[in-house]
């Protein structure tokens, strides 16, 4: 038993001897020095400067020399081409008429197809980027169409003041139409002149006041959208100077009482139009907020003018309520709500005078 108990023991310390050593290298393995990995160097990246500027920039722009060759014969020259022919034209009608070679329907027949072949020409010369000389054709067809209509109806008794007048609308609704298609300023001050004269060039024995100030209210409206819309700033203040002008050459020749309430609608249907083409802009336009101004002491002379007391003052109280309220829907915006209580005040003060 004792023999196998000492045997037992020296396979027992065997066996941790072999363990110890295994522990052993175990532990040289871990403590010894690796070789040290040395990373690939890294590239220069070589980055170039680039050459400083040798001129510096200009704080001002060089102001190019006017093209006077081109202001004269490509845009003046047309215009009074366009005026001289038409004074040609009625001097030949009338020299024409004198001496009996041609009838009246045959020059009006004429006048016609003369303001046709201004147009088509016209649009052709604009198609071939001749755009001064082509709206110049184009504008002139509008005047010789309605003089022609004008000859007709007045001088000639071919066509009665019905006829006349809806030929003449056509002409202007056509000049609207151009002015929009063509994108030209020139065209639709050309109908907006022709448009306001066209009552003024019908013969009526029984001229009616709703009919002539509706009109020119109508036209003014149709020529203020265009204007609004092509962004026309010479159309937007002539249109709204041309209806005042027309309806106050119509009030010095008639003066009666009857038509002062229709004149007072009218100006007071453009105010509101210029107030609502002014609130409505998405940028505030110098062009816009002036006008508005002026309309506004325009109205009001026109305000004392055609109604009593008891109604200017009732009038001037809405205006005053319509812009309280339009400073308040307006006041994100700093520069509208600036003119708004400049029109604010301003319209108290009339109403308080």
């Amino acid at each position: 038993m004792e023999k196998e108990r000492i045997e037992e023991l020296e396979r027992k310390i065997s066996s941790l001897e072999e363990d110890v050593a295994k522990l052993k290298s175990l532990v040289y393995k871990t403590n010894s020095p690796r070789p040290a990995v040395h990373a690939p160097p890294k590239q220069r990246q070589e980055t170039t400067k680039r050459p400083a500027q040798t001129a510096a920039k200009s704080s001002q722009a060089i102001e190019e020399p006017v093209d006077w060759e081109k202001v004269l014969f490509q845009t003046w020259l047309p215009r009074i081409f366009i005026f001289v022919f038409i004074i040609g034209v009625l001097w030949g009608f009338k020299a024409a008429s004198d001496y009996g070679l041609m009838n009246e329907k045959a020059k009006v027949v004429l006048g016609f197809v003369v303001s046709i072949g201004f147009a088509v020409t016209g649009h052709f010369q604009i198609k071939k980027s001749r755009l001064v000389l082509g709206q110049v054709l184009v504008g002139g067809a509008i005047p010789i169409l309605m003089l022609t209509t004008f000859a007709m109806h007045s001088l000639y008794h071919l066509a009665g003041p019905t006829l006349a007048f809806m030929l003449n609308a056509t002409w202007i609704i056509l000049g609207i139409a151009a002015t929009v298609f063509y994108r030209s300023q020139a065209l639709g001050i050309i109908s907006a002149v022709g448009g306001v004269l066209v009552p003024f060039l019908i013969e009526s024995n029984s001229p009616n006041a709703l009919v002539f100030i509706g009109y020119e209210t109508f036209l003014y409206i149709a020529f203020l959208y265009v204007a609004v819309k092509q962004k026309y700033s010479i159309l937007y203040v002539l249109s709204a100077v041309l209806l005042n002008l027309t309806l106050l050459i119509y009030y010095s020749f008639v003066g009666d009482n009857d038509v002062k309430e229709l004149l007072g609608m009218a100006i007071l249907i453009q105010h509101l139009c210029l107030l609502s083409s002014f609130f409505l802009s998405k940028s505030v336009l110098q062009i816009y907020a002036f006008t508005l101004l002026s309309s506004l002491a325009v109205t009001y002379c026109w305000l004392l003018a055609v109604f009593d007391d008891g109604t200017t003052t009732m009038v001037l109280l809405a205006l005053v309520i319509i812009y309280v309220l339009g400073a308040y829907a307006v006041r994100s915006s700093k520069e509208k709500f600036e003119f708004f209580i400049t029109y604010l005040i301003v319209a108290v003060a009339f109403f308080i005078h």
